[in-house]
């Protein structure tokens, strides 16, 4: 049955909701069902994002509307608040420093994020057919982990890719990559904090959600903030190489993907502004301080100390 939430653009179906909350009696989506009645006893909420790219669903949250039944907390909405990790031992920046602007695709899925060995093939036909600069982070499944990426991938694919492409093991500075003038595409597993931070620096998105909330963030990207490619997948999660070689062209090199690539640069800008003085999240995070203070939780903190 569809679910209407007051503020996205169309109903939600069971294939927008984590894998946790499809079956109603699992354990999982009793966990979450409660930890979403614990919410609304809350004081307030404290919420990673900001007006410019959730302003519909802030608006529908601080009117009551997501608890016509009740009382909803107060909102503190402060975002965007990124964390990036240093180190560059398998050199992707220097890489990147011999690229053209906005010529490369960045690849990464999370630390969660791990594929098949026939999945990984998939995406390295996909990526090769594409035409397209790209730095791929692989991170293989238990069956595979290992393998080298010799092993892993298609038979001469890192040899034919060289000119074009790089490839890396399991991790990268993600938030240095995408910051990179080089960088002009970001195929992603739709996590918050990755999301945010293609946003905080105005990089087009595909979306490629794996677990958790992931879904339902693909469609707020796609849908609501219209800042992303939808990558269609098979019932079991499927990604075939022509469609990853499409979408990835058509991202890069379309009208569609310079409209997207101007909508998230505005988005950037919004970013930049919301945490400034006098922007939304700036005001939101002094709110919050006298809220603190009214609820004298500074009093309880100091006691517990």
């Amino acid at each position: 049955m569809p679910l209407n939430i007051p503020g996205l653009p169309r109903s939600l179906t069971t294939d927008d909701y984590p894998d946790e909350a499809k079956d109603s009696e699992s354990k999982q989506c009793r966990v979450l069902v409660d930890s979403a009645k614990t919410m609304r006893e809350c004081d307030g909420i404290i919420v990673n994002t900001f007006e410019a790219i959730e302003g519909k669903i802030i608006k529908a949250l601080n009117e009551g509307l997501c608890v016509p039944d009740g009382n909803t907390p107060s909102i503190f909405c402060i975002g965007p608040l990124v964390t990036s990790y240093g180190g560059d031992e398998n050199g992707c920046l220097s890489w990147l420093d011999s690229q053209p602007n906005q010529s490369v695709v960045f690849l990464s899925f999370g630390s969660l994020g791990r594929f098949s060995k026939t999945q990984l093939n998939e995406i390295a036909i996909g990526l090769e057919k594409s035409e397209q600069r790209f730095l791929w982070i692989v991170r293989s499944d238990l069956d595979s982990e290992k393998l080298s990426l010799d092993e892993l991938l298609p038979e001469g694919f890192l040899e034919r890719i060289m000119e074009k492409g790089m490839v890396v093991r399991n991790w990268a500075p993600q938030g240095a990559i995408l910051s990179h003038n080089s960088v002009g595409g970001f195929v992603t597993h739709c996590g918050w904090n990755s999301v945010l931070e293609a946003i905080c620096e105005g990089v087009p998105m595909v979306t490629w959600p794996l677990y958790a909330e992931q879904r339902l963030n693909k469609f707020i990207l796609v849908n609501e903030m219209k800042v992303a490619l939808e990558l269609n997948e098979s019932k079991d999660g499927f990604v075939s190489e022509t469609e990853l070689k499409d979408r990835v062209k058509e991202l890069m090199d379309s009208d569609k993907g310079k409209e997207i690539r101007q909508r998230i640069f505005k988005m950037k800008i919004n970013a930049k502004e919301a945490r400034e003085e006098g922007g939304s999240s700036h005001v939101a995070l002094n709110k919050l301080v006298e809220f603190l203070k009214q609820k004298k939780y500074y009093d309880m903190v100091d006691n517990m100390a």
